[in-house]
């Protein structure tokens, strides 16, 4: 008969065995099915858990998503979770604000669609994501930063106007600030003609007769 000492001593081990066998039951490998898995241009694995029965409207290039996700090892052991923490996690679709394995993971979903997700880490390191997606929202509107510089109004950016908009909003010296305005008309101004035009504008802009 083991004595009180040797006792105290073993209970640490069984508590230990008996929480590794209940957490060898809980996590196990994640299931893939070949017939639904869809693997992305970005690297991402998905696929669909949960289908709602009606779906209205699908997740397309500038919605703006708001999903709860769980982040787990390929065990299935969870790493991260928006849904413990309460908070949701959103971001519009094709504004650079996320990763391309996120956006591929949201897109063309519906509301309360669920997706298992496989992304590839930096390191090496798959992990696991499943998405609940709760809604799609209306992105914030884009500022129309072209008639936000143009302040004369004429349907093009002189040089003039294009330094004073920059001036003190990039961080940079006088002669960086100088090299980045030539390298922008370089680049914006296809005529070299000395202006950009509404059309040669590349960035947040709306139509020649809504300014």
């Amino acid at each position: 008969m083991a004595s009180p000492r040797s006792q105290h001593v073993l209970r640490p081990s069984v508590l230990a065995f008996l929480l590794l066998l209940v957490g060898s039951s809980m996590a196990g490998e994640i299931k893939w099915d070949s017939e639904r898995l869809k693997k992305m241009a970005s690297g991402a694995k998905v696929q669909t858990l949960k289908m709602p029965r009606r779906c209205d409207r699908r997740v397309g290039a500038h919605d703006k998503v708001v999903f709860h996700y769980n982040r787990m090892m390929s065990t299935g052991e969870k790493i991260d979770s928006s849904r413990d923490r309460g908070e949701p996690m959103s971001f519009v679709v094709g504004w650079g604000k996320a990763s391309k394995e996120w956006e591929d993971a949201v897109n063309n979903m519906c509301i309360g669609e669920v997706r298992q997700v496989e992304m590839p880490g930096e390191d090496g390191m798959k992990t696991i994501v499943e998405v609940d997606l709760i809604d799609i929202e209306a992105p914030p509107p884009v500022p129309n930063v072209f008639k936000i510089i143009d302040k004369n109004n004429d349907n093009q950016l002189t040089k003039e106007e294009v330094t004073s908009y920059l001036t003190g909003r990039m961080g940079l010296e006088k002669a960086e600030e100088k090299d980045f305005i030539k390298k922008v008309f370089k680049e914006e101004d296809k005529d070299n003609n000395g202006v950009i035009t509404v059309e040669e504008f590349s960035g947040p802009k709306q139509s020649h007769t809504e300014l």
